[in-house]
């Protein structure tokens, strides 16, 4: 960001958070990610508890960066309590404000398990509701953001190395930008993968309708190039408990699991994207 952008930004949410608090008088207001807005909230109402989560991206867009972590840093430290929601996660946070440990509590991510649990639905009819047909058994799985970050552009291009005859169908499920999605919708084009790969949204990004998507998987590919604990991760393991014996994430870290009859696809990402562990 530059000082321009910096600016906008200040302007824009002091604008916006100084509506919601002066219209919903919050007890406590809870933040995520410590990034610019915990110091422009304790600019507008310090005298209003402070929780802030993190969950690992400040490292991403504030190290290496002293404009934006001098921004930052004061709402971290001014915070009530920091959340990290993992211990990595925790020590990562602590070494970048300069905070003490015992200030952040780890609580770890959770899901509901009203919708996310095991059960069979007929994948036709879940894949119906997108316009997506198919011919092929077996389905690649991806949720998560459109983002850089994730490894999108790495599962495409994979995807043309284990994509034969019988499949399998790529399903990458989620939202970004316009631009992402069109940069991607053109590699998967460029790649003649057209009826093979396929990119969704929900409508409103719904929790009930990805959980029915995330139960039709039989790999799933956890989004993201870095972060070892994100919550499709869980919830992707708690859809397909009863298909532990082929339902398995594939990574590009260090946290990644793969089993024998997922080869194909760690064999396609390690050429493409370096060489993930097993």
């Amino acid at each position: 960001m530059n000082d321009a952008q910096i600016a906008e930004y200040r302007e824009v949410f002091s604008r916006r958070l100084a509506k919601a608090i002066r219209e919903f008088k919050p007890d406590v207001i809870h933040s995520h990610h410590l990034f610019l807005l915990n110091s422009l909230i304790k600019e507008i109402a310090p005298q209003i508890p402070l929780v802030c989560t993190s969950h690992g991206t400040e490292e991403k867009m504030l190290a290496g960066n002293p404009a934006l972590l001098s921004l930052a840093a004061p709402g971290a430290k001014a915070a009530e309590r920091v959340i990290a929601v993992s211990e990595a996660i925790k020590a990562q946070a602590a070494e970048l404000f300069g905070m003490e440990p015992d200030r952040i509590a780890c609580i770890g991510n959770g899901y509901d398990d009203v919708l996310f649990h095991p059960r069979k639905l007929e994948r036709g009819r879940v894949l119906d509701k997108y316009v997506v047909t198919t011919r092929f058994d077996k389905t690649v799985l991806y949720v998560g953001k459109f983002s850089e970050w994730k490894g999108v552009e790495y599962l495409i291009r994979a995807a043309k190395h284990y994509t034969g005859e019988s499949g399998p169908l790529t399903l990458i499920c989620g939202n970004g930008s316009d631009e992402l999605r069109g940069r991607y919708n053109a590699l998967i084009h460029s790649l003649g993968l057209e009826n093979s790969v396929k990119m969704i949204t929900p409508p409103d990004n719904r929790s009930d309708l990805i959980a029915e998507i995330m139960a039709c998987g039989d790999a799933f590919v956890l989004p993201s190039i870095e972060n070892g604990t994100s919550v499709p991760l869980i919830t992707g393991c708690s859809v397909n408990v009863d298909k532990s014996s082929r339902y398995q994430v594939i990574s590009n870290t260090p946290h990644g699991t793969i089993t024998p009859s997922t080869d194909f696809i760690f064999s396609a990402m390690r050429s493409e994207s370096g060489t993930p562990r097993r």
